[in-house]
């Protein structure tokens, strides 16, 4: 009876232990799988970026068709309903990006990023004057997506006028705009000054690509946890 019990417990352990490896070794897998799909997914945004501009068009039905791609636009740029969205650093310093609308020809909006600017930042006088009714600007950008809010950003305020990340929809009920893309447009050339702020800062492709170290260390954790079956198993074995 003794023999029996402990033949079931090596049984038990083997079969238990042949299950967590197997999982381990998937995790592995899916982690090589999720490489593959990462790496396709940068070729294919790199491929967009390298694009000629193409002008943004009025009405957007795929957005995931514009994210990352070279976009022109044009219209007026309504400086006095521009937020800022921050804190944002650039070169050590604290200050926050502008966020203005674009009005085109036709009555449709795009919000554009401007670009960074100190926190005592004002628009130049000239440029306050027709803050309110609007500066006539043709622009160039990538079109994207607005990033999601990091794990530890703020919500956003939109009756306080706080605003911690670009979130489209909101920034446009706010501003009071109907018909308003779903993409943005981040300038990558000065619009309002050519040596002054607001400063561009173009996206920058970084998709973390980490899966092929994740994967190697599922499959260590993997083979460890063979190694140390096999000699549980053999000593258990040898009671």
């Amino acid at each position: 009876m003794a023999r029996t019990a402990s033949a079931r417990t090596r049984a038990g352990f083997l079969i238990f232990m042949v299950l967590v490896i197997a999982g381990v070794a998937g995790l592995g897998a899916w982690q090589l799988e999720r490489r593959a799909w990462k790496h396709d997914l940068i070729a294919r945004i790199e491929e967009r970026m390298a694009e000629a501009p193409a002008a943004l068009p009025a009405h957007i039905g795929d957005a995931a068709a514009w994210d990352h791609r070279p976009a022109t636009a044009e219209g007026v740029l309504v400086l006095g309903d521009a937020v800022r969205v921050g804190p944002r650093v650039h070169a050590g310093a604290v200050g926050a990006h502008i966020v203005a609308p674009l009005i085109r020809p036709d009555a449709s909006a795009v919000l554009v990023v401007l670009g960074w600017v100190p926190q005592d930042w004002q628009p130049p006088a000239d440029m306050a004057t027709d803050a309110a009714e609007g500066l006539p600007v043709s622009l160039s950008g990538i079109a994207q997506l607005p990033d999601p809010p990091g794990m530890f950003t703020p919500a956003n305020v939109p009756a306080a006028g706080q605003w911690y990340y670009v979130d489209a929809a909101a920034m446009a009920a706010a501003m009071g705009l109907d018909d308003a893309a779903p993409v943005i447009l981040v300038a990558t050339a000065p619009v309002l000054a050519a040596d002054g702020p607001p400063y561009p800062e173009p996206p920058v492709l970084e998709l973390p690509d980490n899966h092929l170290q994740y994967a190697l260390t599922w499959f260590g954790l993997a083979a460890a946890l063979s190694v140390l079956t096999f000699v549980f198993h053999r000593r258990l074995r040898d009671r």
